[in-house]
């Protein structure tokens, strides 16, 4: 099995793992995420019912599929990418996402998550974070890359 066939297993195994635990992962998700962006919980203005940053992690899952299932549509991560530089979201607040993701993913699989699962996430999160680099570089021309 290719590398990106045993990374969709692999994330699809782990994401019906977890919920089977946790019916919607969005509230401790986005508690991880604002505990490390406190300046990104205003993005999402009065979003107590967490409908906007639930529709946020959904379609993050999907780009994270899309990407391992090889179906990933470079113009959408463009897209998508140029939405978030205008609404003020930096480049570093993509890693902090994808870090609060896994480590509540890993955290409720308890047991069942290995290191070739946290191998699978990760190979996804560099993927995505290099193409949105790329987005952020191609509309904003004094973007430099964080070393």
């Amino acid at each position: 099995m290719e590398d990106s066939q045993k990374n969709a297993a692999l994330i699809n195994a782990s994401l019906e793992h977890v919920a089977e635990k946790v019916a919607d992962l969005t509230p401790q998700v986005y508690a991880r995420y604002f505990a490390r962006h406190p300046e990104a919980r205003e993005l999402f203005g009065n979003d107590d019912a967490n409908i906007l940053k639930g529709e946020m992690l959904a379609k993050l899952l999907m780009q994270i599929m899309d990407y391992a299932e090889g179906k990933t549509d470079p113009d959408l991560i463009i897209s998508w990418a140029a939405d978030h530089l205008g609404y003020g979201v930096s480049l570093s607040m993509f890693p902090a996402m994808f870090e609060s993701l896994e480590s509540v993913l890993r955290e409720v699989a308890g047991d069942a998550w290995t290191e070739e699962t946290t191998r699978a996430w990760r190979a996804q999160f560099d993927g995505l974070l290099a193409l949105i680099t790329d987005s952020y570089k191609r509309f904003d021309p004094s973007f430099t890359s964080p070393a």
